[in-house]
């Protein structure tokens, strides 16, 4: 396959065939209207006049962006080797996010006068024209030759077609079956070929109007179509007469929306509501959609201004819905990303909060950002972790967005300081696909300009190993009098790495040890605005004895007697969050190692559980990770007997509802709903009674439907309810 590069040339040879396509120049370029207020201009061969104003060297543009230069194009043969013609491609300016703008316009040799076919976004930035044309074949005499053949003299303005209706986009479908496969109806490649007569007309001579208007009422139902009132005027006035246009649309009339109100009719006879039926008829008619729809007819639907159904279908929240998932599926639809941002301008920001389209314009995704963030600061812990997922999809959609609500997320926080927790739930979102996350918000916080500090917290987050050397350099730049910024250390990954190596009893920490005592307590206890060690060395010494104490306990992993002994020393330092978590991880270590759930260590766990119960009442945010350690230690194989076993879990069921009553409520129900169907129904039975027993009227609507969906899982008929239960469900 050959390859041309060149400024101006524009011959092409692919084995026997050769090209030349100067004919195709136009003196005055070409152009498309392929979005409200949007202009696509083009030229074959030369540069457009309508980028001018941009480049004296464009070839293609839409509103400011250069999509192609005309010394930057490459020729290639079509991808359909059957095909005769090739693919002109050229590129310009780059994307903000750094892809480059490209056209390509595949021209297919053809018999008639330049026509163009198509034209759509098929990547980010990147659009394909398709155009067919006698120009566009060879010149060798293998096909329609060119020679003598003059470039045009006019510029063929492109734009798309009259609004027609929403099954224009889709495809004409029919309700019914065998029937509608009688004589009487097209074929699809009658219709197909119809088509094709259509497109084939010369618009622009009455007889020309007259025989396309013709072909469109020639067209099944076209007496449902949208524009039927403008095709028939426009038939008449280029000298059709009113007697065929009664006969053409009366001969192709089919009835199929009239097929469907009698079904409906016969649907409501059977006793059916009109409610059902509606929402039968609408789902099914959805179906339809989703399975025909195209979007590059969808595409054609615009004119100087959007369709009034577009308006109609926004308001109903079911076309809504049908919107969002037609966009999810067809990304590059203009008309659907279109129906979005009207959508957004509407004021259903919220809505359309998780769609991978979202994105697709600033200003849809700016309001929806800003929208989001309001509404998450107003939550507390549960309705947070349950709103979030979506607002994380939404901008972890693509780099751009991510790195723009990072960046408003950082300037913002420098005010609101709570807004740093939504910053590290997106950078959790997106470290599992891309570790360079963790990087672009160690950037944003100015921690360059700490060269040491940068090192050896960058070489502890990407080991994922706290060594003693990192420890050591970390120690002497915040030991120093005048102490760097405390947020750096504020990392939850960084933190949690140094906490499990001072409390873990499987780690062992002899030299150094006061080093990481000393970074984790400076952490957590001084103030954003410190710049004088002077200023909190008291409270700084304080934490650091605390720490100090209770990692020796939790380090020497006392059991038995040894363990009951030192109970009242750690529950003395409880108060402090950060002596909370680390015994939290000291707990889940001893719980998860198998080798300590024997007959005899199992006398142990009363007492770690005392202690997650403790917790669990001083401070609410370390619920989320006592129910997780919880819920890891029911699901451990353990070698115990099967009775053993169930008294166990059991046992951690009395604990999982003890949380429950400290108000973490859907959390709860969220984990024994996924338990239910895999665990011994006589616990997921026992739960339902504990907490039966406990709670009372009024309930919240999340809470009944929690409660009532795992009911359904162990009992599916509802009967040989206990009576406590069968009132809850009467209720």
């Amino acid at each position: 396959m050959a390859i041309a590069h060149a400024a101006t040339q524009c011959s092409f040879r692919n084995g026997q065939d050769k090209y030349d396509f100067s004919a195709l120049a136009n003196p005055t370029g070409y152009s498309l209207k392929y979005f409200v207020g949007y202009f696509y201009y083009w030229n074959i061969c030369e540069t457009s006049p309508g980028c001018l104003t941009l480049s004296p060297n464009a070839v293609s543009c839409v509103t400011s962006q250069i999509y192609g230069y005309l010394d930057n194009v490459t020729i290639t043969a079509l991808p359909d080797p059957n095909t005769q013609g090739a693919v002109i491609t050229y590129q310009g300016d780059l994307c903000p996010h750094e892809i480059v703008r490209t056209t390509r316009i595949l021209l297919q040799c053809s018999d008639g006068d330049t026509q163009f076919v198509s034209f759509h976004e098929t990547t980010t930035c990147v659009y394909e024209i398709v155009m067919t044309s006698k120009y566009a074949c060879p010149i060798n005499g293998n096909s329609t030759s060119t020679d003598g053949i003059q470039s045009p003299t006019s510029s063929p303005t492109l734009s798309p077609l009259s609004p027609t209706s929403l099954h224009s986009a889709v495809g004409t479908t029919s309700t019914t079956s065998s029937s509608s496969s009688s004589s009487s109806t097209l074929s699809k490649k009658q219709q197909q070929l119809q088509q094709q007569q259509i497109n084939a007309i010369d618009p622009t001579t009455p007889e020309g109007i007259k025989q396309k208007c013709e072909s469109n009422l020639q067209l099944p139902d076209s007496i449902m179509s949208i524009d039927v009132a403008q095709t028939m005027k426009d038939y008449i006035t280029n000298g059709g007469s009113p007697p065929d246009v009664i006969r053409l649309l009366s001969e192709n009339y089919r009835g199929y929306a009239q097929m469907c109100n009698l079904l409906c009719d016969w649907l409501s006879v059977t006793g059916m509501s009109k409610d059902a039926i509606q929402s039968t008829f609408k789902s099914h008619l959805k179906d339809i959609i989703m399975e025909k729809f195209d979007p590059k007819k969808a595409d054609t639907i615009f004119s100087s201004s959007p369709p009034q159904w577009l308006d109609e279908m926004i308001t109903d929240p079911d076309w809504r819905s049908l919107i969002y998932q037609l966009s999810e599926i067809h990304k590059n639809c203009l008309m659907l990303n279109f129906a979005i941002q009207k959508i957004s301008d509407a004021g259903y920001q919220n809505e359309i909060a998780s769609l991978s389209t979202a994105s697709t314009y600033f200003s849809v995704f700016n309001k929806v950002l800003l929208d989001s963030l309001i509404q998450l600061i107003k939550l507390d812990e549960i309705e947070l972790q349950e709103s979030i997922s979506e607002f994380k999809k939404t901008c972890c959609n693509s780099q751009h967005t991510y790195l723009y609500a990072q960046a408003l997320i950082h300037n913002l926080s420098q005010t609101y300081p709570n807004l740093k927790r939504i910053a590290q739930e997106l950078e959790l979102e997106v470290f599992d696909k891309s570790k360079v996350a963790r990087k672009i918000s160690l950037m944003m916080s100015n921690i360059s300009s700490y060269p040491a500090i940068y090192e050896s917290i960058s070489s502890i987050l990407s080991s994922n190993t706290a060594s003693t050397g990192d420890i050591i350099k970390l120690y002497n730049e915040y030991s120093k009098p005048n102490v760097p910024p405390v947020e750096f250390l504020r990392i939850p990954a960084l933190l949690e790495l140094l906490l499990n190596d001072l409390f873990n009893p499987t780690k062992n920490l002899q030299q150094n040890k006061s080093k990481w005592i000393y970074i984790v307590a400076f952490c957590v206890s001084v103030p954003n605005t410190t710049t004088s060690l002077d200023s909190i060395k008291e409270e700084l010494n304080e934490t650091i004895r605390a720490i100090d104490k209770v990692q020796s306990i939790c380090q020497s992993n006392p059991l038995g007697s040894e363990l009951q002994n030192v109970v009242p020393i750690l529950k003395e330092y409880l108060e402090l969050p950060i002596i909370s978590m680390g015994i939290l991880q000291w707990i889940q270590s001893n719980l998860m190692n198998k080798t300590n759930i024997s007959s005899y260590n199992t006398l142990c766990t009363p007492v770690y559980f005392e202690f997650l119960r403790e917790i669990c009442l001083k401070h609410p945010l370390h619920r989320q990770v006592i129910l997780r350690i919880l819920v890891n230690f029911f699901e451990l194989e353990t070698d115990l007997d099967a009775l053993a076993a169930l008294e166990m879990r059991k046992t951690i069921i009395d604990n999982i509802v003890f949380i429950f009553c400290c108000g973490y409520v859907i959390p709860v129900l969220n984990v024994i709903r996924d338990w239910a169907p895999k665990i011994d129904p006589s616990l997921v039975r026992y739960f339902i009674n504990q907490v039966i027993e406990m709670i009372e009227p009024p309930y919240s609507k999340s809470f009944i439907k929690s409660m009532t969906n795992i009911i359904e899982i162990v009992n599916p008929h509802l009967s040989d309810n206990k009576e406590n239960v069968q009132t809850f469900l009467d209720q």
